[in-house]
């Protein structure tokens, strides 16, 4: 069967910025012009990342508290970065490729797609990946490639990765929410990531030369030759930076790198903190989240001593006259109780206060490097788009600059 594409445009991203990919994908999505017969692949790779589904709770699906950890040094930063698309949350690091398929809607379907992915990973090296009911790529029962998707406009996003020489422990680690969303029963609405045992496929290929450029081909040709139709028949075009609305791009990066969005976009949850220590009084508390933001709009008290009674109660109506409840961030919290010893009652509250915001703190992660700027070109990568201050852009993607065929 002769592929139905009249054109197979590709685009391998020069930049290793988790954020910057995300908003080609964005872009291609939003801006390219109508077509029926026409299929975009984008494949690049990223240095460390998080990346959590649209609908994902960051707090019940990864470790903040080793996250925040190696936020304090530039060398192992791993951005914590919540995409446009659903489904789980996915680690990314140099070992990882990426791959973005943006499909005419009517054309969408994840086996299709799911079937692309390993015919080209045969024809590129040799290998026989299976995909399951999921449609995860497989080799030999472990899990190397998974995907999400999103439908919009005229258009459908199917993206997914392939582990070729992931760092699988630092992976491990960084999914492995056991720090807190285990161990403080955190109950959440949204989406739960679906675990699975996974490979890199170089373990079963040491031999074999992985190039991302030359994937990349691989990957055109065969969405342009499904079934030995000459590749020829289906123009396959590279598409630049230069063609790129950088404009666009460079917002969709800030929208994307917004702690409002990684963290605020998260739906309503509730964090069982279990006992604190209230003085001398055990107690069980319970943070409420009730809307997205992400922040601690209410305390519930279980199980709570007669003569903590007093402080448990004062401080609730406290935290319901707070003009703006603090996000759920473990310095934050304990700065919130520390402003209110002011206005505690005696002595006994204020050193209560005291003891309950140094427990916070040291139990709760800091999301405050969330918030921090990410540069979306580091040292290393210089170039990874034009300086949008100076650029005028083409009419994106305009079929008159598309006409470099790739042989």
């Amino acid at each position: 069967m002769r592929s139905s594409w009249r054109r197979v445009l590709v685009h391998v991203s020069e930049s290793a910025n988790v954020l910057v990919n995300l908003a080609k994908e964005e872009h291609f999505v939003r801006k390219l012009p109508a077509s029926s017969d026409t299929l975009m692949l984008l494949l690049y790779r990223n240095d460390p990342a998080v990346v959590i589904g649209r609908n994902q709770n960051p707090w019940r699906e990864c470790d903040l508290h080793h996250l925040a950890e190696r936020s304090r040094q530039p060398a192992t930063t791993t951005q914590l970065v919540r995409r446009r698309s659903g489904g789980g949350t996915v680690y990314h690091d140099r070992g990882n490729w990426n791959y973005a398929l943006v499909i005419p809607r009517p054309a969408f379907s994840r086996a299709a797609n799911a079937q692309l992915l390993v015919r080209a990973v045969r024809q590129y090296v040799g290998l026989q990946l299976e995909r399951n009911d999921r449609h995860d790529l497989l080799w030999r029962g472990h899990k190397v490639g998974g995907s999400a998707y999103r439908l919009t406009g005229d258009w459908a996003l199917h993206h997914g990765t392939l582990l070729l020489r992931a760092d699988l422990a630092e992976m491990t680690r960084c999914l492995s929410p056991t720090r807190f969303g285990e161990q403080h029963r955190l109950q959440a609405k949204g989406t739960s990531s679906v675990r699975a045992t996974v490979d890199n496929l170089v373990d079963v290929a040491e031999t074999m030369r992985w190039q991302l450029p030359a994937f990349a081909m691989a990957l055109a040709r065969a969405a342009a030759d499904v079934e030995g139709a000459p590749a020829a028949a289906t123009p396959i075009e590279m598409i630049s930076d230069a063609q790129l609305d950088a404009t666009f791009v460079w917002r969709e990066v800030a929208a994307l790198s917004a702690a409002e969005w990684v963290l605020g976009e998260t739906p309503p949850f509730r964090v069982h903190l279990g006992e604190v220590s209230v003085g001398t009084a055990p107690a069980e508390l319970c943070l409420v989240c009730h809307g997205k933001g992400a922040t601690v709009d209410a305390l519930q008290w279980e199980e709570v001593e007669a003569s903590a009674r007093p402080f448990a109660g004062w401080m609730t109506h406290r935290w319901s006259q707070l003009p703006r409840p603090p996000r759920l961030d473990g310095a934050a919290l304990a700065n919130t109780l520390r402003a209110m010893m002011p206005a505690a009652p005696d002595r006994a509250c204020r050193r209560a206060l005291a003891g309950v915001a140094e427990q916070l703190a040291r139990r709760i992660p800091s999301t405050e490097w969330v918030a921090q700027p990410h540069s979306p070109c580091s040292d290393a990568d210089p170039t990874c788009l034009p300086d949008s201050s100076s650029y005028s852009p083409p009419a994106p993607l305009s079929p008159l600059l598309l006409e470099r065929r790739v042989t």
